[in-house]
């Protein structure tokens, strides 16, 4: 069990009161819980899973392999297998471990593995080629964390659409970033399940999604008080200039009605204060990894941002 606070005699009432109720033991300040190691420094807090990348590495046995600068090629377009399935079972336990991490401590491999669990039920060799790939991107970086050194009142997202990314299924790709304390709190990068006729409306597809999030994240730092009473307006940056435009505004003349309800749900946080949606440059998108293959340069500039 976990006991935050940021008041310590509130974490000393609540140990008390815990263990006049169950048989439990003060382990003191936390140090590794569900696979994550918490790292804590004069100036800040960081978060790490490389013993858990590098036990995952060895187990699958991809320990002699050398390290590699991205975890998925920019030219690759994987396809489902037409033929027998190759080792399935083993590669549904590959991405299951894979997941984890990305989900946990390393947002810069959620396009590859997002990509690569699409084709658990019927694996290919290039499949695991592209697998054998992560793991070996994964051995380089192993030692990357997210480290927390900034200011917590600070929440930043950052939101991107690559539209009609999606060539067999005809779908966009989407993907959100969130940072506070100058490290990722939350991502995800995930395939569109509707059909856009335009790139506006697949980036608004995403904001709608990422304007879901940040409420949430608003609403958790009040319940936590992080930052009192007054929470911050939390930021999402957008490299889609019409996208922006069309979320400030009252009125919105499309015609669907999904999207007019997307459309109504984010400017309603953004008229209470909530969110605010601000226009950026792509390449100081965060979230451009989530939705494409990136370079080795451009992804080493990111995950500075990131560790």
């Amino acid at each position: 069990m976990l006991i935050l606070d940021t008041d310590i005699s509130c974490v000393t009432e609540t140990k008390k009161f815990l263990s006049t109720k169950f048989s439990m033991k003060d382990l003191g300040d936390a140090d590794v819980i569900l696979g994550l190691k918490i790292i804590q420094t004069d100036t800040g807090l960081a978060l790490s899973q490389s013993h858990c990348v590098e036990k995952m590495i060895t187990c699958y046995g991809y320990q002699d392999l050398p390290g590699i600068d991205t975890s998925y090629k920019c030219d690759l377009k994987l396809k489902p297998n037409s033929r027998k399935s190759v080792r399935q079972l083993e590669y549904a336990s590959v991405i299951g471990s894979l997941m984890y991490a990305t989900t946990a401590t390393r947002p810069d491999k959620a396009f590859a593995v997002r990509m690569l669990s699409r084709f658990t039920s019927n694996p290919g060799i290039k499949h695991w080629k592209a697998v054998k790939r992560v793991m070996r991107y994964l051995k380089k970086t192993q030692t990357y964390v997210l480290y927390y050194n900034g200011d917590p009142s600070v929440v930043e997202g950052f939101s991107d659409a690559s539209w009609f990314s999606e060539v067999e299924s005809e779908r966009s790709t989407g993907g959100y970033i969130f940072t506070m304390g100058g490290a990722a709190i939350s991502w995800k990068s995930k395939k569109q399940t509707m059909l856009s006729r335009s790139s506006m409306k697949s980036e608004f597809f995403v904001l709608d999604t990422a304007a879901e999030k940040a409420e949430w994240l608003w609403e958790l730092m009040y319940d936590l008080q992080v930052v009192g009473a007054q929470i911050p307006t939390i930021l999402i940056y957008y490299d889609n200039q019409a996208t922006a435009t069309v979320a400030s505004n009252d009125l919105f003349n499309g015609k669907k009605r999904t999207v007019r309800l997307k459309h109504r749900a984010v400017h309603d946080l953004i008229k209470r204060g909530a969110i605010a949606v601000i226009d950026v440059r792509s390449q100081e998108n965060l979230a451009d990894p989530f939705t494409k293959a990136s370079s080795a340069s451009w992804s080493m500039t990111q995950l500075i941002k990131w560790a």
